[in-house]
């Protein structure tokens, strides 16, 4: 069996890491003295764009085909997020101690984990069976066909209708601490359930590859309401910066949590108990990490 210093080496996609993160962080808040193998990968893992994802690592929306210790007869399982899992005798979730072990090996790869009652096992990747289809966004759908209709029809409208979006890393931590948190406020909790929803789809770049179009933490943007037409300039702060005034949004409102990680030119839509909501970010007046608009953008 692998020992600590024999870890094999393993790859995740952005999509994955992003959304197993924000899982974790959950985990942590409600339990934060228990152990988290999970974590502990996450931390170890090489991080790459889906489309560049070697076709032999095994990522979640996966069968992967393996062998547990010594046991001749192969097992095929696909790989899920816990929220996705739908029928456990063909699926296995990520987050229990197989899956984890599973997530980011490469076929021929071994790898050891715990049981929860203590028990060492090893596991063997031997291949890679079905991958799940992909949206036009590179993010891997779950088999929404079996939710049922209108569950499958909100999915597919949500998946459409929403840009791709991108976050620095310097604002990552923080948007998600204040998501988890906004999570347990009955005040807060649409806007930081969609705060944490833009946060698990998002790719995370450092702050220096971060395009100067696009809304992150503490840029001045210009932003129309496509429902009332009308056009505001406001920066993007976080809850107790935000002092009331009209040039001001909080990232833990709707509005706010819509405009985060946008580009120019670029438009969100979501529903709310009531009606849909849709904004159009126009363009982007300032932005830190040294990024300031050119003086013709201002003029025009």
């Amino acid at each position: 069996m692998n020992t600590q210093n024999e870890l094999p080496p393993i790859t995740l996609a952005t999509n994955d890491y992003n959304r197993l993160l924000f899982t974790v962080m959950m985990r942590q808040k409600h339990n934060p003295q228990t152990p988290d193998f999970l974590l502990a990968e996450l931390r170890r893992a090489e991080v790459c764009h889906p489309a560049v994802l070697p076709e032999d690592v095994v990522s979640t929306n996966c069968r992967v085909i393996y062998r547990i210790d010594d046991d001749p007869k192969s097992r095929a399982h696909l790989l899920v997020h816990p929220e996705d899992l739908i029928w456990t005798g063909a699926e296995i979730s990520v987050t229990t101690p197989l899956g984890t072990a599973l997530l980011g090996l490469r076929i021929g790869d071994r790898m050891s984990f715990f049981e929860k009652e203590g028990q060492v096992h090893e596991v063997f990747v031997e291949g890679i069976g079905l991958v799940s289809g992909r949206w036009a966004d590179g993010n891997p759908h779950p088999w929404w066909h079996h939710l049922g209709l209108r569950q499958a029809e909100d999915m597919i409208i949500k998946q459409d209708i929403r840009p791709p979006v991108t976050i620095s890393t310097s604002d990552y931590d923080r948007l998600a601490f204040l998501a988890s948190f906004g999570l347990t406020s009955h005040q807060d909790r649409p806007a930081a359930a969609m705060l944490a929803d833009e946060l698990i789809r998002a790719t995370v770049l450092t702050p220096r590859a971060i395009p100067p179009s696009v809304a992150t933490m503490h840029s001045c943007l210009e932003f129309r309401d496509d429902v009332t037409w009308n056009v505001r300039c406001a920066a993007l702060v976080y809850p107790d910066e935000d002092d009331g005034e009209a040039d001001c949004v909080s990232v833990l409102s709707p509005e706010g949590a819509a405009l985060i990680g946008l580009s120019e030119r670029q438009s969100i839509t979501w529903r709310t108990e009531k009606e849909w909501r849709s904004l159009t970010l126009l363009r982007v007046l300032y932005q830190p990490h040294g990024r300031f608009v050119e003086p013709w953008r201002e003029l025009s």
